[in-house]
């Protein structure tokens, strides 16, 4: 619960932020978190299943299983990402003519495109952070998913901030704003994992 509100109120901010570009950003920006929500809900639902998986094997005591799952998830996460970030680059414009007016570059569909070849070239951190957070949450090392989650939001918020108003990147600063968020809480995530306290958390839960 605590994780969802944070989300919604970041996406308040980041939105209050494009607004601020105008009609074409907000357009673009719109049409391609349509497609961006696909790869979302994939490793979304990738991390639901290693979490699932990390309990089974913990509650079995079998946590070699778990480790194996771990990187079993994290290479398709890297087969996944190379795969729609070509798609997005061979057929984005045609996908986001799905949504918006084909062939205008100069405006929401050339925002659109922009966000598209940005964030997708770092998709492999969002399933870095998503599977890691999986298996965090199959633990039960609560406090480290949400400290994670909590990392990446307001990382990304601060950061879509600090580049619009610090830098001449204009609406493209959002855009790499995201990825960056991605690398913080994955960071995060990762570290936590192998440290295995992820482990003793679980056993003493137990």
């Amino acid at each position: 619960i605590l994780q969802q509100s944070f989300v919604s109120i970041g996406n308040i901010f980041v939105q209050g932020l494009i607004n601020s570009f105008g009609s074409s950003v907000i357009a673009g920006y719109s049409a391609a978190i349509k497609l961006n929500t696909f790869t979302i809900t994939s490793f979304t639902t990738l991390g639901n299943g290693i979490s699932s998986f990390t309990a089974q094997n913990i509650g079995a005591g079998k946590y070699d299983r778990v480790k194996e799952g771990l990187k079993a998830s994290l290479l398709m996460v890297v087969a996944f990402s190379l795969l729609i970030t070509v798609v997005i680059f061979l057929f984005g414009n045609q996908l986001l003519g799905l949504f918006l007016e084909p062939g205008d570059t100069s405006g929401a569909m050339g925002y659109g495109l922009s966000y598209m070849h940005t964030v997708s070239l770092f998709y492999i951190l969002m399933g870095l952070l998503f599977v890691p957070n999986g298996m965090l949450r199959g633990a039960g090392d609560m406090a480290a998913f949400t400290m994670s989650s909590m990392c990446n939001l307001f990382s990304r918020v601060a950061i879509a901030y600090a580049l619009v108003y610090l830098t001449p990147l204009g609406a493209n600063a959002i855009w790499w704003s995201i990825p960056a968020g991605w690398l913080i809480g994955a960071t995060v995530s990762l570290l936590r994992v192998k440290s295995g306290k992820w482990m003793r958390k679980a056993v003493a839960d137990r």
